[in-house]
């Protein structure tokens, strides 16, 4: 049994046959909306969210709720429900505060539906949760982003110096060359 389940394609099918024959045992729709979402089954794991947030609700630990809540909000983003998506990241947040992937997901999200101050908020919240681990390539997303945030907004001379940091840290970046020339236009 435990080799079929290492099996990720078996592993699917076991758990799809273990809720057609029970379709509300949490015990497969949990694992399963997993391995759907770690493949990137998007419609697949939809069903499943409902169930899945039944059981937030049931969870009585806070980081297991949290885990929960990140998959569904992953799900809802993939799906395109960003504005649910939003809630259950930060639910998920606020059960496991200073989870850099919750976080992440957060800032780029917020980025996305350019709601700034929020976006601002994440991305500084990452990089000073990060500090010094934080790899190069992760630096340069949060200092561009930043940077498009302060452009945004109005922010000409301050989006300048995050640009100009992304420049320094990778010297040959393309994207943060052309990024720093757009705003030397506008500052």
């Amino acid at each position: 049994y435990r080799d079929n389940l290492l099996d990720t394609g078996r592993a699917v099918e076991i758990y799809e046959e273990a809720l057609a024959a029970s379709p509300n045992y949490l015990g497969a729709a949990v694992p399963l909306s997993e391995l759907y979402v770690r493949e990137e089954r998007w419609e697949s794991a939809a069903p499943l969210l409902h169930m899945l947030t039944e059981r937030v609700e049931q969870e009585e630990d806070p980081a297991k709720q949290a885990e929960l809540l990140f998959l569904i909000g992953r799900s809802k983003e993939n799906l395109h429900e960003f504005d649910a998506a939003l809630e259950a990241y930060e639910q998920s947040l606020s059960r496991r505060p200073g989870d850099a992937e919750t976080l992440w997901a957060l800032a780029r999200l917020t980025m996305q539906r350019q709601k700034y101050d929020d976006a601002e908020r994440y991305y500084n919240s990452v990089l000073g949760l990060l500090g010094d681990e934080c790899s190069t390539e992760e630096n340069i997303e949060i200092q561009m982003a930043l940077g498009e945030i302060a452009l945004a907004t109005g922010r000409d001379e301050e989006a300048l110096g995050y640009l100009e940091e992304a420049v320094a840290l990778q010297p040959n970046n393309p994207e943060a060359q052309k990024n720093l020339s757009m705003a030397e236009l506008f500052a």
